[in-house]
């Protein structure tokens, strides 16, 4: 919702001349960005506050959004990072629902060439299998 909110003010891009908003008149949307910059400057990040509530896995990326646990898997798993084909995939794209809609991982994982990557991608199926799939869409929390 705050997405639109911000849409509806600076337009689709941030950059709309003709958006309610403009460069004399950046008001509260502007603020949260400069707030957000110096909190980065002293190593606190916005992010780090917000985790992913799966729901079907649509709208929640599998690599960059914090979904198992307290660190975005392409920082937890930097070598499988590596070999992911497609780093945009949502969640969806790379599980699928199993048994009483327990989470499986799926995908196309290529040969896994180390017995050290050989082990995480086991870690990351340990993980994902306490995961479940419903129908809700998913939710920041």
């Amino acid at each position: 919702m705050w997405a639109k909110v911000v849409k509806a003010i600076h337009g689709v891009t941030g950059r709309d001349s003709n958006s309610f908003a403009n460069r004399r008149r950046a008001g509260v949307s502007l603020n949260i960005a400069k707030t957000g910059a110096s909190l980065s400057s002293l190593n606190i990040y916005l992010d780090d506050f917000f985790t992913r509530d799966i729901g079907n896995g649509v709208g929640s990326m599998f690599l960059y959004d914090r979904w198992l646990g307290s660190t975005p898997l392409n920082r937890l798993f930097p070598g499988l990072y590596e070999l992911e084909s497609n780093k945009s995939c949502s969640v969806i794209d790379r599980i699928s629902p199993g048994l009483n809609n327990l989470a499986i991982l799926g995908g196309d994982w290529p040969n896994i060439p180390s017995l050290e990557l050989r082990e995480q991608l086991l870690v990351l199926e340990n993980l994902i299998s306490h995961v479940i799939i419903t129908n809700e869409v998913d939710s920041w929390k």
